[in-house]
C-alpha cells in the first residue's frame, strides 16, 4: 500500500468532492471561521466554519484571486475567501439549488456563479453576489447548468425537469431550446398497475457538462426518466447542434447522482465519470465512458482492501482525476471514505482514507480546503 499524501492532491478536487455532506449536523456560527486540522507542515486539510450545511461547491476566479462559491442546502449561495471569511450572501428563492457552476462569460478574468434552482430558474451572479440576471422557462425545477464556448462566445447551457435543455446567451436570454422529445431514446420500465407510467422518448436533464472528444468542445448530456431510479443513456452534442451525434445507454444499473467529465488518460479526448447512489457498498462503483470511443468501463469500488468501505450506509459515489505523487490517479469519495487509485492500476491497489479521520471532519464543518 502506499502512503496516502494529502498535500498532492489538487485543491478544486477537495472543494468540489468534499463540499456534499448534507449528513453533517447543521451547526450555528455568527461568523466563519478557519479550523486547522494539523499545525505541521505535512497538513493536507483546513476547514471553514460557515454556519450554513453546504452542499454544492466550486472554486471562481476573481481576476488574480481565487475564492470559493458555496451553496448551502436551503439554497443560500456564499463566496466564501480562503482565509475563512464569508465574502457574500444571496438567498435566492429560498428552494434549494440543485446544481452550481461557476465561469467567466464576459472575458473579463472574472467569473460568474450560476446556480440552477428549484423554482425552475438559472440565477447568474456576479463576484459580490448580485444578482446579473435570472433565466426561466417555467415552474418546472432547473437541475443541471454549465458553460461552453462557441467562436469566442460563451454560452450558458441549462436543463431539468421540463424535458428539454437550454442554451442562454451571456445576458441571459434565450438563444435555442433542445427538446427531449426529438432524441431521446428513453422509456419507462416496470409494470403500472396503481400508476401510469410516463411516455417514452422523453428525459430529465439530470447531468449537463462540457467535454472535448480529439480536442473538439462538445456538450455531455445524462438523460434519465427518473433521477432517483434507472440507468439512464448518455448523450455527446456538438455544440449549439439539435440533435446528438452519439447516444450510448448506460449498461450498470443506476441511479447515477453525479457525473464528472475528465481526460484521465491525457490523451485530449474527455473521459465521463458516472458516480452511483446506493443505500449499500455492494455494487457500487463508477461508470468510465470514453469520448473517443464510445467504449464503457467499470471502476469496482468493492475491490478496494477496507472493511469500513463494506458498511451499510446512503452513498453518492463522488469520482475524480487528481495528481498524485506525479501520476493520475482515480480518487473516489464513498460515504465517509475515500480511495485513491492510479488510473493505470488495478482498484484493489488502491489506498482508503479511514473513516474516522473524515467522520470527524464532517461533524465539524462544512468545507475542507487542502494546505500547500
Amino acid at each position: 500500500m502506499k502512503k496516502l499524501l494529502f498535500p498532492s492532491i489538487k485543491l478544486a478536487v477537495l472543494l468540489i468532492m468534499f463540499g456534499l455532506h448534507q449528513s453533517c449536523a447543521q451547526q450555528n456560527f455568527d461568523n466563519s471561521s478557519v479550523v486547522k486540522l494539523k499545525k505541521d507542515n505535512d497538513a493536507g486539510v483546513y476547514s471553514i466554519e460557515t454556519g450554513y450545511t453546504i452542499s454544492k461547491v466550486r472554486t471562481a476566479q476573481d481576476k488574480k484571486k481565487t475564492y470559493i462559491a458555496a451553496s448551502s442546502y436551503e439554497g443560500t449561495v456564499l463566496g466564501v475567501s480562503y482565509e475563512g471569511e464569508i465574502l457574500w450572501k444571496n438567498q435566492l428563492s429560498g428552494y434549494m439549488n440543485h446544481d452550481l457552476w461557476a465561469d467567466d462569460i464576459n472575458n473579463d478574468g472574472v467569473d460568474e456563479i450560476f446556480a440552477a434552482n428549484a423554482d425552475g430558474s438559472v440565477y447568474c451572479l456576479n463576484n459580490k453576489g448580485h444578482l446579473l440576471w435570472q433565466f426561466k422557462q417555467n415552474d418546472a425545477p432547473m437541475y443541471s447548468v454549465t458553460v461552453v464556448q462557441k467562436d469566442n462566445k460563451a454560452y450558458v447551457v441549462c436543463g431539468g425537469y421540463d424535458n428539454s435543455f437550454y442554451y442562454v446567451s451571456n445576458e441571459g436570454e434565450l438563444v435555442s431550446e433542445v427538446a427531449s422529445k426529438t432524441y431521446s431514446i428513453e422509456k419507462p420500465f416496470g409494470k403500472a398497475i396503481h400508476k401510469e407510467l410516463p411516455p417514452k422518448g422523453l428525459h430529465v436533464t439530470n447531468f449537463i457538462r462540457p467535454a472535448k472528444k480529439e480536442g473538439k468542445d462538445i456538450l455531455v448530456v445524462h438523460g434519465v426518466q427518473n433521477s432517483m431510479n434507472g440507468n439512464g443513456s448518455v448523450y455527446f452534442f456538438n455544440l449549439l447542434e439539435m440533435m446528438p451525434f452519439e447516444i450510448i445507454s448506460v449498461k450498470k444499473k443506476g441511479p447515477y447522482g453525479d457525473v464528472r467529465v475528465v481526460d484521465a488518460d491525457a490523451d485530449g479526448s474527455s473521459e465521463v465519470l458516472l458516480g452511483r447512489v446506493g443505500a449499500r457498498a455492494k455494487g457500487n462503483g463508477v461508470i468510465v465512458i470514453d469520448t473517443k470511443t464510445a467504449e464503457q468501463g467499470y471502476l469496482d469500488t468493492n475491490k478496494a482492501k477496507h472493511k469500513l468501505l463494506n458498511r451499510g450506509m446512503y452513498r453518492v459515489i463522488q469520482p475524480e482525476v487528481i495528481s498524485n505523487n506525479g501520476k493520475l490517479a482515480y480518487m473516489i469519495l464513498m460515504g465517509s471514505n475515500i480511495i485513491i487509485s492510479d488510473v493505470d492500476s488495478n482498484m484493489a491497489d488502491g489506498d482508503v482514507a479511514l473513516r474516522d479521520f473524515l467522520l470527524m471532519i464532517c461533524l465539524k464543518i462544512q468545507i475542507l480546503i487542502p494546505l500547500f
